[in-house]
């Protein structure tokens, strides 16, 4: 029955409509997939910069352990509750319903070097927060879709084209202008975002590659979460015992309802992550990170009456440009291609 209703859809609509629908519809789940990821990442950088202030939960190590303890456990109660949001666990786990102790170690294996890099990026994401301003860290993230872009392309899941390369390094160049006002020099700030930005390069891109299919098929993003919690949470743990402080279990007690919610928002955020990775690839939510930034710069001018010098507006300005455009490369693939075999082809 579907196969004849799509038969008699076929024949009565023209395929022009059809494409443009699609289209729409790519676009419109696209932009509200990248507006979903921009609102919780937001939300959790402003979230993680009040409350590891000095005199509040400075401990960032401690932190991103409960981050991936909460995941681990929120995960594991939607799994018994709604398995239908994990698709892949099953195949994933060999037939068992939830991990466990019987779980083969290689079942989990593919998912150790996405753990090891996302464990490092929290940690010292999180650290450099302490050391440096919100202004200066955006300013270094800005550089982090070129490293994205580079990985991508040494791992097959984009093709090197310079147009895209170039446009991309236009959109990471206006963005630096554009949160470069009042940003503080540090260089511990500097060494960590650097460390945390191409762990977190790396971890985007190994993701994005597990999600596209691997040789266990397909991962779905609450499957991804699910595999990468325990892990992660395996890696921090040692962590701890080194930059461990008498202070800690006080100032979990004080500020729990805080923090509770702060593991909340960051199993939220991994899902998100997740889920945006799959949907527009690594390179698409790095253009959605930079949005992300340009979007608190602007909220910091018009909510809280900072003002944007000449250079930022440019630099707003040109990110927004080129961000479009490489959206538009992307959604209408064909026209630049036959625009670039025109072009050779000359007069």
């Amino acid at each position: 029955h579907m196969t004849v209703a799509a038969s008699f859809v076929n024949e009565r609509t023209p395929l022009v409509d059809q494409s443009k629908a699609s289209v729409v519809v790519k676009v419109l789940v696209g932009i509200s997939i990248a507006t979903l990821f921009i609102s919780v990442s937001a939300s959790m950088i402003l979230f993680n910069k009040a409350l590891m202030r000095e005199d509040r939960f400075p401990f960032p190590v401690f932190l991103t352990t409960l981050h991936m303890a909460g995941s681990l456990t929120l995960s594991l109660l939607l799994r018994s509750i709604a398995p239908s949001f994990f698709p892949s666990a099953s195949s994933v786990f060999r037939g068992s319903e939830l991990p466990g102790a019987s779980t083969e170690k290689k079942s989990l294996r593919p998912f150790v070097p996405i753990a090891l890099c996302g464990a490092l990026c929290l940690v010292a994401g999180n650290w450099a927060y302490k050391v440096a301003t919100v202004s200066f860290l955006q300013m270094v993230k800005e550089s982090h879709i070129v490293i994205v872009y580079g990985l991508s392309v040494a791992f097959g899941l984009e093709r090197l084209q310079l147009r895209n390369a170039v446009v991309l390094f236009l959109v990471a160049v206006c963005a630096t202008l554009a949160v470069s006002a009042q940003a503080s020099i540090s260089v511990m700030g500097l060494v960590l975002q650097m460390v945390a930005g191409f762990c977190g390069s790396s971890q985007i891109v190994l993701t994005n590659i597990m999600l596209a299919g691997t040789g266990q098929g397909k991962i779905d993003p609450m499957t991804m979460v699910l595999c990468t919690a325990p892990l992660m949470l395996a890696f921090l743990l040692p962590a701890n015992f080194l930059v461990w402080d008498v202070q800690i279990i006080q100032r979990l007690y004080v500020y729990r309802s805080y923090i509770a919610c702060n593991v909340m928002l960051a199993f939220l955020l991994q899902v998100t992550s997740a889920v945006t990775i799959r949907c527009l690839s690594a390179t698409g939510m790095s253009l959605a990170s930079v949005t992300k930034d340009l979007g608190i710069i602007l909220a910091a001018s018009r909510i809280l009456g900072e003002q944007l010098s000449g250079l930022q507006v440019v630099g707003f300005t040109g990110s927004v440009m080129f961000i479009g455009l490489f959206s538009v490369m992307r959604i209408f693939p064909e026209t630049f291609e036959n625009s670039t075999t025109l072009a050779k082809a000359g007069p």
